[in-house]
């Protein structure tokens, strides 16, 4: 699989990864309401389905709800500039083997974007997001950071991973997460220069998220769809802040996994956050 992006551009999906929490559901929701090319059909008698995004790793081998080429292309028939949602890495490895040549293809004629998010708060919200239909999921967030990712990497390890591979990746338009979130405006416009489009500048700019699975699959079968966004609280919980979180070994951990690329982007300067807590507690005190 190819693992160069082609050029940004004015036509063509639009190809949005990241890892896991990370604002991928934001980012398209974003897409849709202030460009009208990244809207489809609404109304009480079109299929939701058509008119909001396509995950193609549900061409991934193994996939929980298989998809099809077929279904991909009924989203690109009714949206002008449809968006492809993918948590997979830039050489699309788990796509499977009957599916590679058609995301090829597509991908060719696609504009890529990657989310990124600090790692630590994607790992409390993933925690929680996965709690919320796997039993299995870890309790807290110590064992959750370093529970095995399924190939010997710990989940620090694999974020950190992600993001690197898919921020090497030539022509890949980076989306900040939470530039996103305070500086929306900003964001629409640096999106709307890469993407070569128009912005509505919609208010509120972006959508109210939904907050649950049932509110989500009623909005999207009134057509009332703005958010595909659903907020990670598994089991009603919030999710729980890292800062608050993490104990002195968890921040060690964490950054001999994945700090070099905390400070890459910014989140941290140095490995100093490993002791912030303990220097506010005695401050405290």
């Amino acid at each position: 699989m190819t693992t160069s992006a082609p050029s940004p551009s004015a036509t063509g999906p639009i190809l949005v990864a990241s890892h896991e929490r990370s604002g991928t559901h934001l980012l398209m929701d974003l897409l849709r309401r202030q460009f009208p090319e990244c809207r489809g059909r609404a109304g009480r008698f079109v299929n939701p389905h058509d008119s909001l995004y396509y995950s193609i790793d549900r061409l991934n081998a193994n996939h929980h709800r298989p998809g099809s080429p077929a279904e991909c292309d009924r989203v690109l028939r009714a949206i002008k500039r449809p968006c492809l949602k993918t948590h997979n890495t830039p050489g699309m490895e788990r796509t499977a083997p009957q599916h590679r040549a058609y995301i090829n293809a597509l991908l060719a004629q696609s504009t890529w974007c990657y989310c990124y998010r600090d790692g630590r708060s994607v790992l409390c919200s993933l925690q929680r997001f996965r709690q919320g239909f796997d039993t299995t999921a870890s309790e807290s967030i110590s064992a959750f950071i370093r529970e095995d990712f399924g190939d010997g990497r710990s989940r620090a390890r694999a974020w950190a991973d992600h993001v690197r591979a898919w921020l090497a990746t030539p022509n890949v338009v980076p989306i900040r997460f939470e530039d996103t979130v305070k500086k929306t405006r900003e964001q629409i416009q640096q999106i709307a220069a890469a993407l070569s489009m128009n912005p509505d500048f919609l208010e509120p700019l972006l959508p109210k998220p939904t907050k649950s699975r049932l509110e989500h699959w009623f909005s999207r079968l009134t057509g009332r769809d703005e958010s595909t966004n659903i907020s990670g609280r598994g089991n009603g919980l919030e999710p729980v802040k890292w800062n608050n979180a993490f104990t002195r070994q968890d921040r060690q951990f964490f950054h001999e996994q994945a700090g070099d690329m905390l400070i890459e982007l910014g989140y941290e300067t140095s490995d100093a956050w490993i002791g912030a807590s303990e220097s506010a507690a005695r401050s405290a005190s």
